[in-house]
């Protein structure tokens, strides 16, 4: 980052890690138009606060789309962008994606943070440079530096088992549906709800005194609001 930023200046940066695998295909459309309205969130909250998005897809392979652009240079994402195919290395996705932002950027201010908004609809399977462990010893790291806000949403998958396996809270958690148009778009509203709420506390917190586990929580639909709401049916 490049840019010449005020000490006092409130500064973001949001990455986006986005499935590209196969089975991702049949809700192409759905996920495009989900991942421009966040991108739309964050150009409609941003006052006061400089914000950088990154984007990264993964399938077999890792690939950064654009790293840590200023957000009024980011386009608006395509078909010709998102090309669905292949397995699943999550891992390799978030481990790359945390490394490069830990490494590359140059912070420029008293108070910045950072956001990963991780999206797949399925289980990792294809990993080939990052481990579990390594990928939470990661996140652990990220989140003692009390900057780090990071999110999941989740589809055909135990969420609980990802919660535990990287170590993010439960309350940054939530659950999609693939089985219809609808419940995709469903899943990226309750996202960009969640987005949305957080920009708002950002505008209002430095970033150590920003809440950083209850990005879902806040809209009622982390994993653990499903499990109230099935208890309570």
């Amino acid at each position: 980052m490049n840019l010449r930023i005020d000490k006092k200046q409130k500064v973001e940066h949001v990455a986006i890690i986005l499935d590209q695998s196969g089975s991702m295909e049949s809700i192409k459309i759905p996920t495009l138009t989900g991942i421009n309205e966040q991108i739309q969130t964050l150009r409609k909250n941003s006052n006061g606060i400089e914000t950088f998005v990154t984007l990264t897809k993964f399938n077999n392979e890792v690939e950064i789309e654009y790293f840590d652009r200023q957000l009024d240079d980011i386009k608006e994402f395509s078909t010709d962008d998102y090309i669905p195919s292949g397995m699943t290395a999550m891992l390799d996705a978030v481990g790359l994606t945390i490394n490069r932002m830990k490494n590359d950027i140059d912070e420029g201010t008293d108070d910045v943070s950072y956001l990963l908004v991780i999206v797949s609809d399925g289980m990792e399977n294809a990993s080939k440079e990052y481990t579990w462990q390594q990928v939470k010893d990661l996140i652990k790291q990220c989140e003692l530096d009390n900057k780090w806000t990071i999110t999941y949403m989740g589809a055909n998958q135990d969420l609980w088992d990802v919660s535990n396996d990287l170590g993010i809270n439960s309350n940054n958690i939530t659950l999609f549906y693939t089985n219809s148009i609808n419940n995709v778009t469903n899943g990226f509203n309750i996202s960009t709800q969640g987005l949305m709420n957080y920009r708002m506390a950002r505008m209002n917190n430095t970033a150590e005194g920003l809440e950083k586990t209850a990005f879902y929580s806040n809209v009622g639909a982390s994993i653990n609001d499903l499990i109230d709401t099935t208890e309570n049916a």
